[in-house]
This record gives C-alpha cells, sequence and structure tokens, in this order.
C-alpha cells in the first residue's frame, strides 16, 4: 500500500528551541509560520489557539500541527513539555522561491502534466492533475510532432472533444489551437489529454520526439517533458541495494505492504501496477488536507523517486537490457 502524505519535504529545516522566533519565516510582520510536534496533535492545537495562534495543518499520523502565530506566543509555546519539536514551515519559503524563478512557472499554476506520455499505436495520452479546488479552463494548446506520422485526427480532454476544424488544415508536425472561452474544456482532478494520428508507429518513437504545451485561463502554461532517450538504459537501484541476491532465493517482497510518507507519487504504470500488471496502490491520504484522495501528484518528485526503489515493476536494465532482478 502507498499511502502516501505530502509532509516529508515540510521537515527539512531544523531550528533549536531557544531564541529561534526571530529566525523563523515571516508570514507577515507580526506572525511567523511554524510546525510543531510533541505528544498529540489535538494538544499542540489546543496548545496554539490558547494563546492566539490559527492552526494550519493538523498532521495527526505524525503527532504535529502547523501553525501562523507571533514570535511571541511561540517563545512561550517552546516552553511547553508537550512540544518537542519545531520546525520552519518551509513550504512558504519554497512558494517565494517559485515566484521568482521561471522554471517553477508550472508549479505556480496549480496545473501538473505527468512526467511519461502513454504512447499506443496510433494515438498518445498525457495525464494532467489539477491541484487546485476550482476547475482550469484550458485557453489553448500547441503540438509538435515528426511530420512522417501524418496528421492529427483528432483530439480529446477529459470526456470532452476538441472540434476538429480547429487543426484539420494544419500542416503535418505542428498544430496551435485556440479555444472559445465559452465551450473550453476544463480540468478538474486528473484528466488526460489524447490526440490521434494517421499513422499506427507512434509507440516506436522516444517521448522527445513530441512538444506540448497548454495554456491555462490565467495564463499559466505547463509543459511536457522531453526525457532522454536513454532514461531506461540504466535501472539498477534492485541491483545498488542488492535486492537481486534476495531474489534469486524467491524473496521478491510480494504480498508485502508498504506506506510512503512523502512528497506524493506520479503513478507511472511501473509503479501503480505489479509485475502481473494488477493495480496496488491501496490508498492515498493527503496530510495536508487531511483527507483520502482518488489521485495525487508529486510536485518535488522526492516520493516518487522513492518509490520506484521500493516497488519498480520494470526488470532492472543494463544498456538496455533486462537483467531479470526488479
Amino acid at each position: 500500500m502507498y499511502r502516501k502524505t505530502v509532509v516529508s519535504l515540510l521537515f527539512a529545516l531544523s531550528i533549536p528551541c531557544e531564541g529561534f522566533a526571530s529566525e523563523l519565516a515571516q508570514d507577515s510582520a507580526d506572525t511567523v509560520r511554524v510546525f510543531l510536534q510533541g505528544s498529540s496533535s489535538a494538544e499542540l492545537m489546543e496548545l496554539v489557539e490558547s494563546h492566539g495562534g490559527h492552526i494550519t495543518h493538523n498532521l495527526h499520523i505524525i503527532d504535529a500541527v502547523g501553525a501562523r502565530l507571533s514570535p511571541q506566543s511561540l517563545n512561550i509555546i517552546a516552553e511547553s513539555p508537550i512540544v518537542d519539536r519545531i520546525e520552519d514551515d518551509i513550504a512558504q519559503q519554497l512558494d517565494k522561491e517559485d515566484e521568482g524563478d521561471a522554471e517553477n512557472e508550472q508549479a505556480l499554476c496549480g496545473v501538473l502534466g505527468y512526467l511519461e506520455l502513454i504512447q499506443t499505436p496510433s494515438y498518445i495520452e498525457w495525464k494532467l492533475s489539477n491541484q487546485k479546488a476550482e476547475p482550469a479552463k484550458v485557453q489553448g494548446l500547441t503540438l509538435a510532432w515528426p511530420p512522417q506520422i501524418g496528421k492529427v485526427k483528432w483530439m480529446e480532454l477529459g470526456t470532452k472533444t476538441i472540434d476538429s476544424e480547429l487543426f484539420t488544415n494544419s500542416t503535418p508536425g505542428f498544430v496551435a489551437v485556440q479555444l472559445d472561452p465559452e465551450g473550453a474544456p476544463a480540468i478538474a482532478g486528473t484528466d488526460s489529454l489524447k490526440i490521434g494520428f494517421e499513422t499506427t508507429r507512434i509507440s516506436d518513437l522516444p517521448q522527445h520526439s513530441f512538444t506540448m504545451e497548454i495554456t491555462f485561463d490565467d495564463q499559466c502554461v505547463v509543459s511536457l517533458e522531453p526525457l532522454y532517450d536513454d532514461y531506461q538504459e540504466y535501472v539498477r537501484s534492485g541491483t545498488l541495494v542488492g535486492a537481486d541476491l534476495l531474489h534469486k532465493k524467491g524473496i521478491t517482497g510480494a504480498g508485502i505492504t508498504v506506506a510512503v510518507i512523502d512528497s506524493g507519487l506520479w503513478e507511472a504504470p511501473v509503479l501503480a501496477k505489479n509485475t502481473a500488471g494488477d493495480q496496488r496502490v491501496l490508498a492515498r491520504y493527503n496530510a495536508l488536507i487531511d483527507a483520502e484522495e482518488s489521485a495525487v501528484s508529486d510536485k518535488r518528485g522526492h516520493g516518487t523517486h522513492i518509490t520506484s526503489i521500493i516497488a519498480n515493476s520494470d526488470s532492472n536494465t543494463r544498456k538496455g537490457e533486462k537483467t531479470g532482478h526488479y
């Protein structure tokens, strides 16, 4: 089971408990944002609120809370015997870094594109995840591909078919579509953009053969990652950690449930499915909003990295050849 909580990246900076209030992230001139960990989240919530603070996160699984409060109140709370640990809320710092970093523009708009395309013989599928509560309306999209596979025949976003008149007259290899705001499709939760072509040879092409950008009504842009030609040529984490030696003895980890408490998960088939092709993600939990979810993403990538070491269903490879170990 991959029970993912989006908490690990929020506990990366340790601050000593004495005289620390001036060092913490300033939410405004009068407040700071921190995480407190101790005997129980319920007791910590009561403590924070009794000193005029505001609870931002209830992380009951790890007996912690996120809080916004004055530096004076924080200094008092730090002396409480029920507080074991105080951390700066670095999520605020990351947000500020994103605001000044053009490379993180995708993270600001709330819609994330999955890292890998799903490629079939006649169409490609790109999964998109909207992290905001309100639907994200698509304003336009551009697509480039090898001209030899012909023209685009159809496009679908979620359950909505995009009017073919918008792209039937385009030249092979490139199309730019601008959508009418009145009838434009919107992404709510997780949806897929599917694009069909004239040929049946698409699955043989590397992902970097395609470039895609989707623009939303708030002017944010989501782009497809190109990936390297050889990004799967050397997959050998199983060998590096010695798992291949266990596999030779028939110890594969089958039937073992693992909870990954990290930044999330991109549910690529080699992670979300076992070696028999069956779905194996049993639950998804977001500790920041205290809710189970039907789908999650991984804005920072660390959770996916860790999960790929624990449970990669694709055989290890060396120079493109499968080794027989996972």
